[in-house]
């Protein structure tokens, strides 16, 4: 095998096409050849070479196994996926809109029992609605928990967002100093305090934590500053809340 160039070009171009090479314990075989070293480092190289060449080729003719995650409310609506709730309070306000897509999001909305929900959280098969909260918790019913997470994952984009108010009647005498405490109260920053203290006093960190791991986004650098990132409220104290869907 090594006793002649002929020979050791036949056999590392055998290796080039995947041909299986000769067996190494045969003792005919001559082994103190100083060509054998030579052909060895080939071998070394066109290891590389084909297993690079059968990964592309695999990439090629092959399909994916999974489908891309659903990230944005119109992907939701695309593939037609079911998800729900346990209140209609959910959709009420969608059932409304002149989107299509808006629409047929609301039409695939379930609300149901818990007892359902629950069994449905555990097949991944379905979405669900979960809220979250202004410094980011996330408000989870029963039937999201730790166990179900492994089958979910939170959108990156909300479907709907809404604020949490609070009204007088109109002249009230009190309205300067109601306006007056509750600007105190955001710039001071106890409105997230609070919510961190009642997460960490009635809540699970750890299902937090299962939720805000299911995605992680990538750092993709400084964000310019838009108008819509400055939100000034003068007469009522807007607690936002955003929904999220869980696929």
């Amino acid at each position: 095998m090594y006793s002649s160039w002929e020979k050791c070009a036949f056999r590392t171009l055998g290796l080039l096409v995947l041909q299986v090479p000769p067996d190494e314990r045969d003792f005919a075989t001559p082994r103190h050849m100083p060509v054998r070293h030579l052909v060895t480092w080939f071998i070394l190289f066109y290891f590389v070479v084909t297993t690079g060449y059968s990964a592309g080729l695999a990439t090629v003719l092959t399909l994916p196994r999974y489908e891309p995650p659903i990230e944005t409310p119109a992907e939701m609506a695309d593939r037609n996926v079911k998800w729900g709730g346990m209140d209609i309070a959910y959709v009420f306000f969608l059932q409304e809109s002149l989107d299509p897509e808006i629409k047929k999001l609301a039409n695939n909305f379930i609300a149901g029992t818990e007892e359902y929900l629950t069994k449905q959280a555990a097949t991944g098969e379905m979405g669900f609605v979960i809220e979250r909260m202004r410094n980011g918790h996330f408000f989870l019913p029963s039937f999201i928990n730790q166990d179900t997470m492994q089958h979910l994952r939170v959108m990156k984009e909300d479907y709907v967002y809404g604020h949490c108010v609070f009204m007088l009647r109109k002249g009230p005498p009190y309205m300067g100093i109601i306006n007056s405490t509750v600007h105190k109260v955001r710039d001071t920053g106890l409105v997230l305090y609070w919510e961190d203290l009642t997460v960490r006093k009635y809540m699970s960190t750890r299902h937090q934590l299962s939720i805000m791991n299911s995605q992680k986004d990538v750092d993709s650098g400084p964000t310019q500053l838009l108008i819509q990132h400055v939100m000034v409220s003068t007469s009522s104290f807007n607690e936002q809340s955003k929904y999220q869907y869980i696929n």
